[in-house]
């Protein structure tokens, strides 16, 4: 099982979901103690982690640093899906993209 993402209001409520049963998040995040990572080295693998707005613009140019340095086209894809969530996140209020792992 992979890390699933979702934009989520501030009551919790599922606004979009994307399911990532091939594992392909774990393809594009950095290794936990790559300090040049500010946001993706957070996610967990095993829990629950959370972005807000402020966050976006961070977490946008990692993503698409992950997306450039992976060979795995699924991974590309999946990481393409990601920035769109974070678009949407980063234009609106009260939105958080949520990660949820194993």
């Amino acid at each position: 099982m992979g890390i699933d993402a979702r934009i989520e209001d501030e009551n919790g409520q599922c606004i979009e979901e994307l399911g990532d049963p091939k594992d392909l998040v774990a393809v594009l995040l950095p290794r936990y103690d790559d300090n040049t990572s500010n946001c993706m080295r957070f996610i967990d693998p095993y829990g629950d982690t959370t972005f807000n707005k402020p966050q976006m613009p961070i977490l946008a140019k990692e993503l698409k640093e992950s997306i450039e340095k992976t060979s795995n086209a699924e991974a590309k894809e999946h990481g393409k899906r990601l920035l769109e969530m974070v678009k949407k996140v980063s234009e609106e209020v009260h939105l958080y993209l949520k990660f949820y792992g194993d």
